[in-house]
């Protein structure tokens, strides 16, 4: 309140976009360690739905966290044979999660891309973007409308 009356608003503009990184942080690395103590996907729904709702974060927000926590906390094979049938069988653990956390168009679509940048970034996982859609959309986490609108 202090700056924003000596109008200072980018000082407070900054305070607030800080504070919402750090809680973002926070609620990735809680996942993260849900992860690596290998807890119910059950309770990582209820933990990451609670923290959405005390830090203010979107849903696409929320789904690009937990896309990220997700796939870096495994080991990834080399070969790019073997990623797309490890990426496969680490996202089908996770499916639950996904589908609780992207309920709208726009977080699936934000999936969508998320999921895109991700495999060209690791190219190992190119061949496996393709197979990851298709599990996404069989599951019914991404429709065909959505997949449609991205391919345009």
């Amino acid at each position: 309140a202090h700056f924003a009356a000596a109008g200072l608003d980018e000082i407070v503009q900054y305070q607030k976009a800080r504070a919402s990184a750090d809680l973002r942080k926070s609620v990735q690395k809680k996942l993260a360690e849900m992860i690596e103590t290998e807890e119910p996907i059950k309770e990582m729904i209820v933990t990451v739905k609670e923290e959405r709702e005390k830090v203010g974060l979107s849903e696409h927000e929320v789904i690009v966290m937990v896309f990220n926590t997700v796939m870096n906390a495994n080991e990834w094979s080399k070969k790019d044979d073997l990623v797309a049938e490890q990426a496969l069988k680490h996202l089908r653990t996770y499916q639950p999660l996904f589908s609780s956390l992207c309920t709208t168009g726009r977080s699936q679509l934000t999936l969508l891309v998320r999921m895109q940048e991700y495999c060209y970034d690791n190219i190992v996982f190119m061949k496996a973007f393709q197979k990851i859609v298709i599990f996404f959309y069989k599951g019914d986490l991404l429709s065909e409308e959505v997949i449609l609108k991205w391919f345009k």
